[in-house]
């Protein structure tokens, strides 16, 4: 069959709750919606070293996607893109203003720990006892909304500058109920373990 003809039949089918959850959890990290004919598509790139996590997010959206994860020689990376969606446009709409990613007011209705774990294992990074999550682009209102979001999971988080921008610090007091939502998605990454402490 064509990929037209996949592409289409693709699109009528909506983008399930945990496809949405990997998805969501991909634009909160370095995932990026690109516009794809009249709607957006979703693509997802990981350095080679991380090919078990590119292959592990590919496990969860094959359905919406026509090609597997290709070797970039220039980024010496692994990636892949789904077709263009109407939920992916929907989702393009929360999550950009003017093609910059912002927290959308009601984000809580959408996230999930799968959500925060795949976040994690984007942008964030194990110190000392602890972790953090890179937060370099988003703006002080937006900071807040993510505060919010993961203290109604029962994280509280700081907000710390390094020198290249903001991060999200989880202090030790508040790493365990980090721990319970994430490692059962993290530990099941080989390549991915070591961000934990």
């Amino acid at each position: 069959m064509p990929n037209t003809r996949i592409a289409k039949i693709q699109r009528d089918i909506p983008i399930n709750n945990q496809e949405s959850q990997v998805i969501i959890g991909s634009i909160l990290g370095d995932g990026s919606l690109c516009q794809s004919g009249k709607n957006y598509r979703l693509r997802i790139e990981h350095k080679a070293d991380h090919l078990e996590y590119v292959q592990w997010k590919f496990q969860w959206l094959n359905r919406l996607c026509i090609a597997e994860p290709q070797f970039n020689s220039i980024h010496n990376s692994y990636r892949f893109g789904t077709i263009g969606h109407p939920d992916l446009t929907s989702f393009h709409s929360l999550f950009y203003r003017e093609q910059v990613k912002v927290i959308p007011d009601n984000i809580i209705e959408y996230f999930t720990p799968l959500c925060l774990a795949i976040w994690f294992m984007d942008d964030g990074n194990k110190i000392h006892n602890t972790v953090s999550i890179s937060v370099h682009n988003y703006s002080e209102s937006d900071l807040n909304k993510l505060r919010g979001l993961l203290f109604n999971f029962g994280i509280k988080v700081n907000i710390h500058f390094d020198g290249h921008g903001k991060r999200l610090y989880i202090p030790t007091y508040s790493y365990l109920a980090f721990e319970r939502l994430v490692k059962p998605y993290v530990e099941n990454i080989s390549c991915m373990a070591y961000k934990l402490p």
